[in-house]
């Protein structure tokens, strides 16, 4: 049985209009996810459980947030919907309702080396790069690498602002960018304004994971950046993972990480010759051993620790200007991650070559070659 409306365009059926019982709870989200087809979308599951999906062209996203993050009591779990605007020429998306979000992610957007209008910050080339910084500029440096590789990129916002509210009611906005490449088996995401967990001491700024097909939900692996790291190395790293056939391609082995090092002139370690190597001043070292928690791998010995045991081995690389000082930068990379991968970071990172600067590391300033840039 129809009803008709004496008004055209609109008709509704008997069963539409019966009493409806709704359940009460989150439910399922898959129930969601599989509205959504592998070939218009793109679905990414990060290492905290929170899932992403965008469209193809860039314009429609949506999150699912599970849990809230620990001390984060503004933003409720559940859905998130936001529509996404690409400006013509852009290499960015911004989430459309919040327009100065941007200057949250990089605090000091005046200090980029590409800048011509440079008057009052002079440039340098630096050396060693291992401890030349990350000149205030590791968002922009490694997100323009990321577009040149036509990657997609998307924001995420947790927590809401309204005009007129008081200064103690207000939320803090805190937000993640997510980059991810064309076949949806490589993705980046920037950390560093939404409460990251540290490593070294430092909070983690990038995340760069990969899977073997698109259509798994979980990474394969993931690395882990702390800001202070060159951004170079980072790029590099993602310019060996971009054109890389197989993201999770194991052919390589752990003296291809050794060998990248030693050929700049790194001293491998006395006690572990085919482990480790460091620069000749003892201020950076990378290794292969047992990793930190919170190290995602898809490895289940990744998450067995129990008792003596020792975890599964990953390489990490970190910078000190001695014995028990605060480490100037960090990295982890999970034992699923490739060797030529991490070969590649590690050639850059000991590279000799220079480095443009125009923010020197206060902790090494005093270590570095600096020659100005005419």
């Amino acid at each position: 049985m129809t009803f008709a409306s004496t008004s055209s365009g609109f008709s509704t059926a008997a069963e539409s209009l019966k009493v409806r019982t709704w359940q009460l709870g989150p439910g399922q989200p898959t129930l969601v996810m599989d509205q959504f087809s592998a070939e218009d979308f793109h679905m990414v599951v990060d290492d905290r459980a929170d899932v992403h999906v965008n469209s193809m062209d860039g314009r429609f996203y949506l999150g699912w947030f599970p849990l809230s993050r620990p001390g984060a009591a503004w933003f409720m779990d559940g859905w998130r919907f936001e529509p996404v605007s690409r400006l013509p020429g852009s290499k960015t998306m911004s989430v459309a309702p919040h327009p100065a979000l941007g200057g949250a992610l990089y605090p000091n957007p005046q200090l980029n080396p590409s800048t011509p209008n440079q008057g009052a910050l002079p440039a340098y080339w630096v050396g060693p790069r291992h401890l030349a910084g990350d000149d205030g500029c590791l968002y922009d440096v490694v997100a323009d690498t990321l577009a040149g590789f036509g990657w997609t990129s998307l924001t995420t916002v947790r927590g809401r602002r309204e005009l007129d509210e008081s200064l103690e009611d207000r939320q803090v906005l805190r937000s993640t960018v997510l980059h991810i490449s064309p076949d949806a088996r490589r993705w980046a995401q920037w950390t560093l304004s939404d409460e990251p967990f540290h490593l070294g001491g430092l909070p983690i700024a990038w995340q760069i994971s990969a899977r073997s097909d698109a259509s798994k939900s979980l990474a394969d692996w993931s690395a882990y950046f702390t800001s202070g790291i060159p951004g170079e190395a980072i790029a590099d790293f993602l310019l060996t993972l971009d054109v890389c056939g197989e993201p999770t391609d194991a052919a390589a082995s752990p003296e291809t990480v050794l060998d990248a090092a030693s050929v700049h002139g790194w001293l491998r370690d006395a006690d572990q010759p085919h482990a480790a190597a460091m620069h000749p001043t003892f201020t950076s070292r990378l290794g292969l051993g047992e990793l930190p928690p919170l190290i995602q791998d898809a490895d289940p010995c990744a998450l067995i620790l129990e008792g003596d045991v020792p975890g599964v081995a990953g390489w990490q690389a970190w910078a000190e200007l001695g014995a028990g000082a605060p480490c100037l930068w960090a990295a982890s990379f999970s034992s699923s991650v490739p060797h030529g991968l991490v070969a590649a970071f590690a050639s850059s990172l000991s590279s000799t070559a220079p480095v443009l600067r125009r923010v020197l590391p206060e902790s090494s300033r005093d270590r570095l070659l600096c020659a100005p840039a005419c």
